[in-house]
């Protein structure tokens, strides 16, 4: 999140990361999953909705169903529920 706040392209970002995770199986879905939850997560931070979130990543990849975008609209919002908690122990 770091890079993207720093307003390097997502698409560069996928590519570093693709280039650096050879080990997996296919390292530009992995890269572009990982981009895609990241920007997500910035976005319902902004307090962005399910329902736009889901619009948005489908309007980024056009080959994206319902289904996958809805699942990474979900690991978005469980991550910021998940850090929420835990920032809200260490008060």
């Amino acid at each position: 999140m770091a890079q993207l706040n720093a307003g390097i392209r997502p698409q560069q970002i996928a590519q570093t990361l693709a280039n650096m995770r050879s080990d997996k199986p296919n390292p530009h879905y992995y890269a572009n999953r990982t981009v895609d939850i990241a920007m997500d997560v910035r976005w319902v931070r902004e307090g962005v909705g399910y329902g736009s979130l889901i619009e948005g990543l489908k309007a980024r990849d056009s080959a994206l169903s319902t289904d996958r975008a809805a699942e990474i609209a979900t690991t978005a919002f469980s991550f910021v529920q998940r850090t929420r908690i835990l920032h809200s122990k260490e008060d």
